[in-house]
């Protein structure tokens, strides 16, 4: 054990990666690192025990060193016996990870499943295996569906080589999942779920859960995650830092993404972010976290600086950060990466001249600016229209060789000029482009494709669309949602549905820009036909996408304009069979439908059914609709059952609804109510209220006419 320990402790690796063994091993047997003979000699000095199945755990890449090479050290072949993994099994592996590998690659639980009717009892490494191919392409469809086959599979203790901590690797790329899609509930769950089954929950699971909260307005649940983890007594780490921090800074940053991005941002909020959540995205609370951890004896590292400093200039506190920059020179963790952050602050508090400043620093200290240095620079003066000055530096990075395979420069000048509706030079950079031998590339395409979106220039826009594809550029998302745009600005929404299923059948993951921007062309140009076509293609991908508010708002307003009330039931009815994600401003729109096409009856039972869990800010809107439509209507009894309802749970409605269910309450001889309604109104303070008429008499009390009583 010591001579090993010798070994490792002399390695440069070794300390890079840490103090713990299993760490250096893991850092090993990764792809980007050569060192694999250093791990040959190591492995070696161990003796067949249970060291070497320690160090195997929760080290994917190992599995498959260890099965590919043969040794003759007893040590290796008890990591054999220990992995498990037999020819059937590593054949059967092989064969999933050509497929997930490949375009076919949701074919991957199909075969699975074809393996197992064969008769072969499925490997974790299989489903590991899929599940990160999927995550890879996003498709968080396919992965909770393999999920859910692995539970069945794992419940009927089919599964082999399912250890607590591979199970627990398992599961901790689910979370990825779920992150990326951002489905926090289902994150939750799972969360749970594995606690349930007794999994080791360790610190690298809790980082993993704790990554799922790196969105807009989730900071203060990561804190409560981290609070949980210090009480199971579990000590954190540079990762838990950096993860913490994050968590912070994405809950500023949401405000400087674009208008479409940052509203799917609000709707996430909406869902599972209250009051208390947002309460806390300060610097300050990041400072605190930072020094608690450091209590807790974890020293931080030359990471968690450069993350701090992002945070000190994402709050535009350039104070701080210009200390933290100087406190990171004493510890010797400055980096080009950390003059870059400071580069990009320094630009934005003191304009492109004090950055440039801190440029000639770099040089001065020995470093070599990088293409991310000189792209900074470049953002700076074309921010402040200095484009000679980004010309100099550009031709700067060129001299130097920095050019090379970094086609995101010569994409900043073109954002910059078609902002500004500049396309000739646009293309004039492109062609200076393809002068150096760069060839365009997808992001290059799409910011031309916006500039001609603006302009309305339908042929030029299926010009570059054609130039993608003979560069075998494959459209993305934005692509086609920017070529549906143009075709619906200019009525050629036939031609625009062409394209929407091309997206489908081409693009993963997909969202619902395309389908609204479609269904409220259908409308605008009086062809319902095709905007019940598009609603149809939205409703059959289902759990595949996210179906934000506006799309849901699109397809409510067709139906009702259209007097189509079997389209809104249809869609209420996939909403509840797909169980989707909605927000409770959907169920608004549902029940102004309702009241539009005169279904008073499925209007108040949608009130009784999305009340029940609803908070109040939803629940008084939903009542604020329907109530006064139910006096309208002359349907009081259902009108007071939900009035009574209403102040029971303590909603509040503004003064003109008091005085109306009053007015109707007294017209229909139903003193008892008129009495609940002045009971109320005197509960919440209102000024002017009517007063309570004889049994003999039936006035009605107006808005103007409402009397205070005497003092």
């Amino acid at each position: 054990g010591k001579q090993m320990a010798t070994v490792l402790r002399q390695h440069f690796w070794f300390r890079r990666y840490g103090t713990s063994p299993a760490r250096f091993v893991h850092a090993l047997t990764s792809s980007s690192l050569p060192s694999i003979s250093l791990f040959r000699r190591a492995l070696l000095l161990v003796p067949p025990s249970k060291d070497v199945s320690y160090f195997c755990k929760g080290t994917a890449t190992m599995k498959t060193y260890l099965f590919r090479r043969s040794f003759s050290s007893d040590s290796v072949v008890g990591a054999e016996q220990h992995i498990a993994i037999d020819d059937i099994d590593f054949a059967h592996i092989e064969t999933l990870r050509k497929i997930v590998k490949s375009k076919e690659y949701r074919y991957g639980t199909e075969k699975l499943q074809e393996l197992k009717k064969e008769g072969w009892r499925p490997h974790l490494k299989g489903y590991y295996i899929l599940l990160e191919g999927y995550i890879a392409q996003r498709d968080i469809a396919s992965s909770m569906r393999l999920f859910e086959i692995y539970e069945q599979d794992e419940a009927a203790k089919i599964i082999t080589g399912s250890t607590p901590v591979y199970a627990l690797i398992f599961h901790g790329c689910m979370l990825k999942a779920f992150q990326q899609a951002r489905l926090i509930d289902n994150a939750e769950q799972l969360f749970n779920k594995m606690k349930e089954k007794g999994l080791p929950m360790n610190l690298i699971a809790y980082n993993n859960f704790m990554q799922c909260y790196c969105a807009p307005g989730m900071a203060v649940r990561a804190i409560k995650l981290f609070e949980t983890m210090l009480e199971e007594g579990i000590r954190p780490c540079n990762t838990t830092r950096t993860v913490l921090l994050k968590a912070i800074q994405e809950s500023v940053t949401a405000r400087d993404r674009s208008r479409d991005q940052t509203f799917r941002y609000r709707e996430l909020q909406s869902k599972y972010v209250s009051a208390e959540d947002k309460s806390i995205v300060s610097l300050k609370d990041a400072f605190a976290l930072w020094k608690r951890i450091n209590e807790l004896g974890v020293e931080p590292d030359a990471q968690s600086y450069r993350m701090l400093l992002n945070l000190c200039i994402v709050f535009n506190d350039y104070g701080r950060a210009t200390a933290l920059f100087d406190r990171m020179k004493e510890l010797h963790f400055v980096t080009v990466q950390a003059y870059n952050i400071m580069i990009k602050g320094t630009a934005k508090k003191l304009g492109p001249e004090r950055a440039y400043d801190l440029f000639k620093q770099l040089k001065e200290d020995g470093l070599r600016p990088d293409a991310t240095t000189y792209g900074t620079l470049i953002d700076a003066y074309l921010l402040h229209h200095r484009v000679e000055s980004a010309l100099t530096v550009f031709k700067e990075m060129s001299e130097l060789g920095l050019l090379r395979g970094h086609s995101r420069t010569y994409n900043t000048f073109i954002k910059h000029y078609v902002t500004r509706r500049n396309m000739e030079k646009a293309l004039e950079v492109v062609d200076n482009m393809r002068t150096n031998n760069f060839e365009p590339d997808l992001y290059t395409f799409n910011i031309l494709l916006s500039g001609y979106r603006q302009a309305g220039d339908v042929p030029s826009v299926l010009d570059l669309l054609d130039q993608m594809r003979k560069l075998s550029i494959r459209p993305d998302l934005y692509t086609f949602t920017e070529v549906i745009k143009t075709l619906c600005q200019q009525s050629q929404i036939e031609k625009a549905y062409e394209f929407l299923q091309e997206m489908r059948q081409t693009v993963r993951p997909i969202d619902s820009d395309p389908f609204q921007i479609l269904i409220s062309a259908a409308l605008r140009f009086n062809n319902p036909e095709l905007g019940a076509r598009v609603i149809n293609d939205l409703l059959e991908e289902g759990n595949n996408i996210q179906i934000d508010r506006i799309a849901f708002v699109a397809v409510f307003s067709f139906y009702r304009e259209t007097g189509n009330l079997k389209g809104v039931l249809r869609v209420v009815e996939t909403i509840k069979r797909l169980s989707l994600v909605v927000d409770a401003r959907v169920y608004e729109e549902v029940m102004f439908s309702y009241l539009k096409l005169r279904e008073m009856d499925k209007a108040y039972d949608l009130l009784i059914e999305q009340t029940k869990d609803a908070n109040r800010r939803d629940a008084t809107k939903l009542y604020g609709i329907l109530l006064p439509h139910l006096l309208k209507c002359r349907m009081l009894r259902k009108a007071f059952f939900a009035a009574e309802k209403a102040f029971r749970e303590g909603l509040v409605f503004d003064r003109e609804l008091y005085l109306s269910l009053f007015n109707a309450a007294v017209s229909s001889k139903q003193l008892d109510k008129a009495r609940m309604v002045v009971q109320e109104m005197k509960k919440r303070r209102f000024r002017g209220i009517p007063v309570l008429p004889a049994v003999d008499v039936k006035p009605a009390v107006t808005v103007a006419s409402a009397v205070a009583p005497s003092s």
